[in-house]
């Protein structure tokens, strides 16, 4: 089911203004999933929330979601540098209506660029890297218990980073420990309470918080 949700990251390398070995990213960050898959799109989209982080970089890099497709983009991620493969965490979040300050993750997408220095052709201008759901190139999460299930600590991969490296970098450096992946759903029109369902799920029936009318 995830595996319908594929992200293109294209880095465009540049030289002018920065360093050599510096680059900034073109990001565009397609929702494939069928938009069947929430019965109320156009509200997750008014709603959604979309960051990117590339490991060895503090400042995130905000996406804008158009709310009729999904889909999330930038033209100005950067700079940031070669030399080291680079972990890539996407968040897509949601800010709680009742408390602007509170913003809650619904999923994350974790992959990883090889931008080590002898991977890259002198004097190469552009790397095109297909993020895909293949449990190789990358892995979409939406639930907690795939979380959990991502040993701790960070391994030191400087050039051979493989998903599961990047997997735990992300979940040490970026995905939220404050906040679970799931929760129990409560439907007042059926009293019937889900237990552990996705925050993806409320999302997208609209019962993340308690504005939301909708049961899933």
């Amino acid at each position: 089911m995830m595996s319908r949700f594929a992200i293109l990251l294209l880095i465009l390398m540049v030289g002018c203004g920065y360093a050599e070995d510096t680059f900034n990213s073109s990001v565009s960050i397609t929702w494939q999933a069928p938009l069947s898959y929430c019965a109320n799109s156009e509200l997750l989209g008014d709603r959604l929330e979309v960051t990117m982080q590339v490991g060895g970089f503090s400042d995130l890099c905000e996406l804008e979601v158009d709310p009729d497709t999904l889909t999330a983009s930038n033209d100005e991620c950067g700079p940031f540098r070669t030399g080291l493969d680079r972990p890539i965490l996407i968040s897509y979040s949601q800010r709680n209506p009742l408390q602007p300050d509170e913003l809650v993750p619904i999923a994350y997408f974790v992959s990883y660029a090889k931008l080590c220095k002898d991977q890259l052709e002198p004097g190469q201008e552009e790397i095109d890297i297909v993020l895909v759901d293949d449990d190789n190139r990358g892995k979409f999460i939406y639930q907690q218990n795939e979380i959990d299930a991502i040993p701790s600590g960070v391994t030191d991969t400087t050039c051979n980073m493989t998903l599961q490296d990047a997997l735990q970098w992300a979940k040490h450096k970026g995905i939220s420990s404050i906040y679970s992946l799931d929760n129990n759903c409560y439907c007042s029109e059926t009293n019937v309470t889900k237990a552990n369902c996705s925050n993806l799920e409320q999302a997208c029936a609209d019962t993340l918080f308690p504005l939301g009318s909708g049961c899933y």
